[in-house]
């Protein structure tokens, strides 16, 4: 007999197994469900951990959390440590805007520096180069290069 002895219910087994079948979520989440689907049909915690790789510490948090918790909170993230977002979708909106207009006169092209320079003279807040870089990344903006969405020419 385990310490943290999982007993699935009918529905809840049905929604584990579409979970790990459906190949749309996070891999930490569906080693999650295997935990509880496996612990379930009496799989011993060596069983586990040679079938998923993972550590013992691991297969008893996901038991202890879906015996405290419940089966959603095992299926979900929890909110992760460290500083919030700061950009908002309406400044994403902003400087994707800003990258599509024409570029400042004696200018080609925009630059990541210079649409840096000019989200500030225009909207009043500071976003660092790499932030500007990632949110063109994001979607897919290369302003810099003559033919591209976001450039006019």
């Amino acid at each position: 007999m385990t310490l943290h002895a999982i007993h699935l219910t009918a529905p809840e087994r049905a929604t584990l197994r579409a979970f790990v079948n459906s190949g749309e979520h996070l891999v930490r989440l569906v080693i999650h469900a295997w935990i509880l689907l496996w612990s379930d049909e009496e799989w011993s915690c060596e069983q586990i951990m040679r079938a998923l790789h993972v550590g013992a510490h691991r297969i008893t948090a996901v038991r202890r959390r879906y015996l405290n918790e419940g089966l959603d909170t095992c299926l979900k993230d929890r909110p992760r440590k460290g500083r919030p977002t700061v950009i908002t979708s309406t400044a994403v909106a902003q400087l994707t805007a800003l990258a599509c207009s024409n570029p400042p006169k004696g200018r080609k092209k925009w630059t990541v520096p210079l649409l840096a320079e000019y989200y500030l003279k225009q909207y009043g807040q500071t976003l660092s180069e790499s932030t500007v870089q990632k949110i063109l990344k994001a979607h897919h903006l290369k302003p810099w290069k003559k033919k591209c969405g976001a450039s006019p020419r």
